[in-house]
Order: structure tokens, then C-alpha cells, then sequence
């Protein structure tokens, strides 16, 4: 009986309360084997993200389960108070009695995508987010718009921008982040060419625009803000559907 997806924070404060990130990686190794645990978030992470990635792995392969607090009540038999009630919880019953399931945590079943693609476009990712995060940093859509106006302060604001853009956009590759990038560096460029009259059309288009610059801006600082955690489910959602991720890493 797998669990229910409404349980998963449960089983992951569980994991923190029992775990700490060392035993919780050796924990899922032992336990599934190392073809699954390889896919958990890399040691940068903190326990409360290693714990959710952990849950996000086991429910993707398809051993979160009852077999999983039988498991824990084996290794960790002081807390077994503790694992009852919470499997109580998530409706996986009693833990003493026999399982009509056998040993599911030894037949797990083949991970669909390898090991090094879903690792390294998890890294790609990170790199990337640090990357634009920079960017963010110094970009807003009222210092573009202050700096139609021309002064010192806009024309560092815009020596900078195109500057980054020539030098690090060209290691951003998620394609909607790139978009973003891209739209924005055509209208910064406009905005401060030499030539007077594209310079004007420029400023009138970025005033007519903005809503959809706006969008562009609203997209290169969510990813941004994307937590580790946030990151590496992305990367396990596309290797099930379209590679436009995990093609990064290939």
C-alpha cells in the first residue's frame, strides 16, 4: 500500500527528527540501494531540504510505503512509539503485524532516467540560478525605466547590464530564463544606442511594453528565488515529460 501524497510532510519531519544527513543518505542507501539514493540532493543542502528530496525520490519510485516504517521500527526500534502513531497517521496500520507485501523495499523498481542525468542537471540548475541571481541583483524594471531618462546613474545601470549580459548570459540555458534574458537584452540595447533616433523608439516601446517586459523581469527572478529544494524537484518533474532540464546535462 503506498501512502498517500497528503502524508508527505509528515514523513518528512520524521525523516529530521530521526536523521541527520549523513544517516539519512546511508538510511536510503541501505534501504532502496544506491541508484536512488545517488539521486538525492547534493551536501549543500540542509537536512530539512535533503529530508524533502529524500520523500520526493522514494514517492517517484514507488516505495513510499507501509514497508518504510517497518523499516524505520527496525533500525531505529527506541522510537518505535513514535513510528507507530505516525504511520497510524498516514494509514499504513499496525507495525507488528505481518505484511501481506513481503520485502517491496527489495524489489525496487529501475529508475527510468540515469543516476548522472538527474545529478548533473540538478548542478546545471544551481549554477544557472546562482548565476541570474547575480543579475537580479543589480536589475530592476524601475531602474530600466529611470533610465530612458539618461544621467550618470542610468548609464552605469545600463554599462552594467549589458556588460553581465555579454559575458554571463550565455551560461544561462533553461530555455524560459534565457528567453527572458534575451528580450530583455534587446530592449536595454535600444535604449542606450548611440543612435538618437532608435534610442527613441526604444524608450516609447519599453513605455508601450511594459507589461511584457514586466513579465520577463517576473520570470528571470523566480528562478532566482528558487530553493534547492524547489530546484530538484524540477529537475525529477521533467525527467518524466519533455528533457528541456535534463537535456543540460547530457
Amino acid at each position: 500500500m503506498h501512502l498517500d501524497v497528503s502524508h508527505d510532510p509528515l514523513i518528512c519531519q520524521l525523516f529530521i527528527e530521526l536523521f541527520d544527513p549523513m544517516q539519512l543518505r546511508q538510511f536510503v542507501h541501505d534501504w532502496v540501494g544506491g541508484s536512488i539514493s545517488q539521486q538525492l540532493p547534493g551536501d549543500v543542502v540542509s537536512l530539512e531540504a535533503l529530508a524533502h528530496g529524500a520523500v520526493v525520490i522514494l514517492r517517484r519510485n514507488g516505495v513510499l510505503d507501509r514497508n518504510l516504517f517497518r523499516e524505520l521500527s527496525r533500525i531505529r526500534p527506541g522510537q518505535h512509539v513514535l513510528l507507530q502513531r505516525i504511520a497510524n497517521q498516514c494509514g499504513a496500520g499496525d507495525l507488528d503485524l505481518p505484511t501481506t507485501e513481503g520485502s517491496t523495499f527489495l524489489a525496487v523498481p529501475s529508475v527510468r532516467t540515469p543516476d548522472y542525468v538527474v545529478q548533473q542537471a540538478y548542478e546545471s540548475l544551481r549554477h544557472q540560478r546562482d548565476v541570474v541571481r547575480e543579475f537580479v541583483h543589480h536589475f530592476s524594471l524601475p531602474k530600466l525605466l529611470m533610465a530612458t531618462g539618461g544621467s550618470g546613474a542610468a548609464d552605469k545601470f545600463m554599462v552594467f547590464v549589458l556588460s553581465w549580459l555579454e559575458t554571463r548570459a550565455g551560461e544561462i540555458a533553461f530555455p524560459p530564463v534565457r528567453n527572458a534574458l534575451q528580450n530583455l537584452g534587446l530592449a536595454i540595447a535600444g535604449l542606450s544606442s548611440g543612435d538618437e533616433g532608435l534610442r527613441a523608439v526604444s524608450t516609447l516601446a519599453t513605455f508601450l511594453m511594459g507589461q511584457q517586459i514586466d513579465a520577463h523581469v517576473r520570470t528571470v527572478k523566480s528562478f532566482a528565488a528558487l530553493t534547492e529544494v524547489q530546484l530538484y524537484e524540477l529537475v525529477l518533474r521533467d525527467v518524466e515529460g519533455p528533457s528541456s532540464i535534463t537535456a543540460l546535462a547530457r
